[in-house]
Order: C-alpha cells, then structure tokens, then sequence
C-alpha cells in the first residue's frame, strides 16, 4: 500500500502527547540538567536568604519611625551569607541522598518534581529545625520562631524553583 511510502515524522501521523524533539533536548544530557537543578536550588536559596534580609531591613527602619511596631528578628540567621549556606547544606544533605537531581527526577514531570521537594524539603526543615532547638537548648533559651519560619521557606522557594523547570523541561 501506497501508506508505508508515508514516513512515521508526517505531521498527520503525529500523536498529539508525543514529545518532539527540538536542538535544546536533543543536546540535553542529564548531567546538564542534574547541574541546572543543583544550582537552580542553591541560587534560589541565596536569593531566598537576601530577600529576606532586604525585607527585614526595611521593617526594621519603618519600625523606628512608626510607633507600634515591634521588630522581631531571626536570631541565629541574621546573615544572609550564613543563611543561605545553611539553608543550601540543609537542603543538599536532604536531597542528594534522594537523587534529587537525577535526570528523571528534573524531567519527570511537576507532580514528580514536587513531590522530590516535599520529601527532601521536609527532611531538609526538620534537620534544620532539630539543630536550632539543639542550640537554643544549650543556650537556654526558647527555639526563635522566626528562625524556624525561615527554614521552612525551603519547601516554598525550592518548590517555585522546582515547578517551574519541570514544567518548562516538559515543554521542550
């Protein structure tokens, strides 16, 4: 029949979920990807802790102009070198041990993607959260809520970072 002369790449034969192949996925390894997650996350991170810090500052100023306002800083993470160096080994030590940056795991898709963040961002927060509650205690003082609010800004951060390479991963 004249159908076989057709060849399989015609666009009527097509299926509309096949993945196409364009430059950027044909050249794509996993190592790429793998160093695009690893980095991706530290960044976000990094720019997580500075933003924070930003944000404080600027409470901090409108609290002395402002009466009423109280300032309650963090207090271990006052830093944000320290915080983001902190929150990126928290976040490594949860995840590589994971294989959170494996090729499958960045392209596998956003519900794929988010759940990885889930379980390595919680293991992530509540290592962090254990080490603050161990230095507070041997300080003598009470676990800074604050403190403890940031570490969990792991999940949010890394998982807008995360959802949005999955989510464009899959596009390619």
């Amino acid at each position: 029949s004249s159908t076989a002369l057709v060849p399989p790449s015609a666009t009527h034969q097509r299926s509309p979920g096949r993945r196409r192949e364009t430059q950027i996925t044909r050249y794509a390894s996993p190592e790429i990807e793998d160093r695009l997650a690893l980095g991706g996350d530290v960044a976000v991170l990094f720019l997580y802790s500075y933003t924070q810090k930003s944000l404080d500052t600027i409470y901090a100023v409108t609290a002395n102009y402002v009466d009423g306002i109280e300032v309650d800083e963090m207090d271990c993470f006052r830093d944000p070198s320290f915080a983001a160096a902190a929150l990126s080994l928290a976040w490594l030590c949860g995840a590589l041990p994971q294989g959170a940056f494996r090729f499958d795991v960045t392209r596998g898709g956003v519900n794929n993607a988010l759940t990885t963040v889930a379980k390595c961002g919680g293991l992530s927060v509540a290592a962090v959260v254990l080490l603050l509650s161990i230095r507070a205690a041997a300080a003598g003082v009470p676990l800074s809520p604050q403190d403890a609010g940031f570490a969990a800004g792991i999940l949010p951060i890394v998982g807008a970072w995360r959802y949005v390479l999955a989510d464009t991963s899959a596009k390619l």
